[in-house]
């Protein structure tokens, strides 16, 4: 890969291909298209913000990336994108608070998909509250983290599903059961692939395992979900990514 950075202009926004700002006049609604493809990350650290960069880049047209929400604020002017992922590893609850409301008051129609560490529960609850549309853990896989912010940005709340099942069980609403487990990030791709209605032939292609493990996947996950066929995984995966109480 070339280590030559190019632009592109969207309105009055330059981009590089790096995901940083070329100039401190940004605009995402110059053209409508290219603002609903735009992916926007808040991440501190900078290795780890150029990592999420390249690696939404996949999913996400464009991609721009800041250090923190104030360097949003004065960069972009409050302009529309599809989605903002803002990283809250080391902020306060007041903080991510704080975060959440300038976001809102620039951004009101934008999703915020929140990343961090921690897969906590009451942390994930706090979130939701708060306005995020979606609590992404760092210890599920790229690829289910990807499919997540795709969920959020199409309008969708999303929790991780050991949260989820958490939630339901101490509130009384468990679909899953009590003696159900947290889901990995392995068979969450498995319940992504289900939902698609992929066989377990075009599942194990498509995560590059054997047919034969697919069905050990699918096996648990049927137990964790009390689901009887495929058709239920499916049914209960719906349910769970849309909890958000």
């Amino acid at each position: 890969m070339s280590d030559m950075c190019t632009s592109s202009t969207l309105g009055q926004l330059r981009i590089d291909t790096d995901g940083h700002a070329a100039t401190r006049d940004i605009s995402f609604d110059g053209d409508a298209s290219i603002a609903l493809s735009t992916f926007v990350i808040i991440e501190r650290r900078t290795l780890l913000r150029d990592c999420l960069a390249r690696s939404i880049r996949s999913k996400a047209t464009h991609v721009v990336s800041f250090p923190s929400v104030p360097d949003l604020i004065a960069n972009a002017g409050g302009r529309r994108a599809a989605l903002v992922v803002l990283s809250i590893e080391n902020l306060s609850k007041q903080e991510i608070q704080r975060d959440l409301s300038s976001l809102r008051s620039i951004a009101p129609s934008t999703p915020v998909a929140i990343v961090a560490e921690r897969g906590d529960l009451n942390d994930a609850l706090d979130a939701i509250k708060m306005g995020a549309k979606g609590y992404i853990s760092t210890s599920m896989g790229l690829d289910v983290a990807l499919e997540a912010m795709q969920f959020v940005s199409a309008g969708g709340t999303y929790l991780p599903v050991e949260c989820v099942l958490a939630a339901k069980q101490s509130s009384g609403k468990a679909a899953a059961g009590d003696s159900a487990g947290a889901l990995t990030s392995r068979e969450l791709a498995v319940i992504q692939a289900i939902r698609h209605g992929r066989s377990n032939k075009m599942i194990a292609y498509q995560l590059n395992m054997c047919e034969s493990t697919v069905k050990v996947h699918v096996r648990h996950i049927m137990k964790k979900l009390r689901a009887r066929n495929r058709t239920e995984v499916a049914i209960r995966a719906a349910e769970i990514v849309n909890f958000c109480d």
